[in-house]
């Protein structure tokens, strides 16, 4: 994974969560050619304490993940 902006990194709890749960979400859904992945953009809203991250796939898709921080928890869509 690259391009982690350094406020994001700062808001994650523990980037290799990041990667981890982002590698496993690939597998489980088929995405076999992606090889690597790049944020391409995010927003963190201090309010909901979530973070919503942009992914940009080496198959040359892309994919949204929302990070929880009160539970500390992924989703990807």
């Amino acid at each position: 994974m690259t391009g982690i902006p350094t406020t994001l990194l700062n808001y994650l709890s523990n980037r290799y969560e990041l990667q981890y749960t982002l590698y496993d979400y690939l597998y489980r859904n088929g995405y076999s050619d992606v090889t690597a992945a790049a944020i391409s953009s995010y927003e963190i809203d201090e309010d909901t304490r979530t973070a919503t991250i942009t992914f940009t796939l080496s198959d040359g898709s892309s994919l949204t993940g929302i990070y929880s921080r009160d539970d500390n928890s992924y989703s990807y869509q």
